[in-house]
C-alpha cells in the first residue's frame, strides 16, 4: 500500500493509509485485506477498489490481482480488472543500489520465509543449508510476528525498511511466494520460491512456469528444497538464466500503473 501511495502523492493526490476500522469519506478507497471483503465495507466514496489475490468475486469498481494467471472470469462483478506481474506492488530499483553480478561462486544466500513464519520453517532451512554448504554465508530474514530462533552460524536480518539491500547482495535467494519473491525477480536474483500458504500457489506456479524461479509446491519437504539449493549453487548457467528471466517479468512500475488506474476512476 505504501508502494502505490507514492505515485499517487507524486500525482498530487492526498493518499492516506488507514485501517479498515478507521475509514472516512474519500474520492477513492483502495482496500488490501484478507480478513474483510472490500464490497462489505461501509464507506462513502466515488469509487471502491481492491487488491485481491483470493479470486473473490467482489462488487467493486476495480480489482488488482498481481498474480500471473489470474482469471478475469472469477471477477465478474468488478468493473475493471488488472492482472499479472505488470501490476506487482514493488517499486523500481532505487538509484545507487547495484545488485551483485550473477554467475560467480555463491558466497551469500538469503532465506526469507515471511514476516509471520511462526513455525520456524525459515530457521530449519537456514540451518540445513548452513550444514550442507559450509562455505556459504547464510542469512535469515526474521519477521516481526514469526519465529525468532536463529541457528548458530546463521546471520539474522531484521529490518523495518525492506529487504532490497539484502536481496541485491545475495547470490541466491530462497523465499516464500510473497512480495519478497517479486522483489527478488526485480533485482535479477536466482530464486527458489516456496509455497508456504495456499494463497501463494498461483504466484509460485506462474513464476516458475515463466522460468523466473524454481518453484516448490506446498508440502515440499525440506530435503527436496535443500537438494535444489545445492544443485543451483553448483550450476552457474542456470542461475544466470533464472536471474535474466526473472528481471524481465517485473519492471517495478506496477504501483505507477495501479495509481493511474485509481486516478482514472474519478
Amino acid at each position: 500500500m505504501e508502494a502505490v501511495a507514492t505515485p499517487l502523492r507524486a500525482a498530487g493526490a492526498d493518499a492516506e493509509l488507514v485501517t479498515v476500522d478507521d475509514l472516512h469519506p474519500a474520492d477513492v478507497v483502495l482496500v488490501d485485506s484478507y480478513a474483510v471483503r472490500a464490497d462489505e465495507l461501509d464507506t462513502s466514496c466515488q469509487a471502491l477498489a481492491a487488491i485481491d489475490d483470493l479470486q473473490r468475486d467482489l462488487r467493486v469498481d476495480l480489482v488488482v490481482d498481481p498474480n500471473p494467471g489470474a482469471s478475469r472470469a472469477r471477477q465478474g462483478s468488478s468493473r475493471l480488472f488488472l492482472t499479472g506481474l505488470d501490476f506487482a506492488m514493488v517499486q523500481p530499483i532505487p538509484s545507487g543500489l547495484q545488485p551483485r553480478v550473477v554467475g560467480g561462486d555463491v558466497e551469500r544466500l538469503l532465506v526469507a520465509t515471511g514476516a509471520s513464519d511462526e513455525g520456524g520453517r525459515g530457521a530449519e532451512l537456514a540451518e540445513a543449508i548452513r550444514d550442507a554448504l559450509p562455505g556459504v554465508e547464510v542469512r535469515l530474514a526474521v519477521g516481526p510476528w514469526g519465529c525468532t530462533r536463529v541457528p548458530r552460524g546463521v546471520t539474522a536480518i531484521s529490518t523495518s525498511t525492506g529487504l532490497l539491500p539484502e536481496l541485491a547482495a545475495a547470490d541466491l535467494v530462497v523465499t516464500a511466494g510473497g512480495v519478497t519473491l517479486v522483489e527478488s525477480l526485480l533485482l535479477g536474483r536466482p530464486t527458489i520460491a516456496l509455497t508456504l500458504a495456499a494463497n501463494q500457489h498461483r504466484a509460485v506456479a506462474g513464476i516458475a512456469e515463466a522460468g523466473g524461479a524454481i518453484g516448490m509446491p506446498e508440502g515440499t519437504s525440506g530435503e527436496i528444497i535443500l537438494r535444489s539449493v545445492i544443485e543451483l549453487v553448483g550450476d552457474a548457467v542456470v542461475r544466470q538464466e533464472l536471474g535474466r528471466t526473472g528481471a524481465t517479468l517485473v519492471d517495478g512500475r506496477g504501483p505507477q500503473r495501479v495509481a493511474e488506474a485509481l486516478l482514472g476512476l474519478v
